[in-house]
């Protein structure tokens, strides 16, 4: 199975597509096959339909306040967030950032680069062999920026499907 997993933003989201199975086996699609990006969102929301063929699964991050104040750039990403679940039209799932640090960190709580070394540590141990060079890329190899946020969307997902099934688009 696939699952296209998307880090929201206001302007731009990143996106990957992350392979998986039952059986815990699980990997990122070669660079060479475009699996990842950040492009804008206007981009994002024409290409989400007509990958609904590659991927079983929408997973994206949805932000909670968490009884905390919160800026215009949040409201936008959560239209954002509502239109790519509309363009997709197929099963999807949200997930939150404490997901992420529950089921990457083991704990309610973390930071950016927290995650980064979990998933560095799940996908070869290293960063030489996780990420490796341009001459011996490893898994990893291309993540960059906010992507590192969209496989920790992927990966979760995973991890937390093991329970739940997605929603289904009405």
């Amino acid at each position: 199975m696939r699952c296209i997993a998307i880090d929201p933003g206001t302007e731009q989201s990143a996106w990957i597509v992350y392979n998986y199975s039952s059986k815990a086996t699980s990997r990122i699609l070669a660079p060479s096959l475009q699996a990842h990006e950040i492009v804008p969102n206007e981009i994002l929301i024409q290409l989400l339909p007509t990958w609904r063929a590659q991927g079983d699964i929408l997973a994206i991050e949805m932000v909670r306040s968490y009884g905390q104040c919160v800026g215009a750039s949040t409201f936008e990403t959560c239209v954002w967030i509502g239109r790519f679940i509309e363009a997709w039209g197929g099963p999807w799932a949200y997930v939150y950032r404490q997901d992420e640090f529950r089921y990457l960190l083991g704990k309610p709580t973390g930071n950016d680069s927290q995650i980064r070394q979990a998933l560095i540590d799940r996908f070869g141990g290293s960063r030489k062999q996780a990420i490796g060079t341009k001459k011996n890329p490893g898994p990893l190899y291309g993540i960059k920026s906010h992507l590192w946020s969209a496989l920790a969307v992927a990966v979760t997902y995973v991890e937390m499907t093991r329970d739940t099934k997605p929603k289904e688009a009405t």
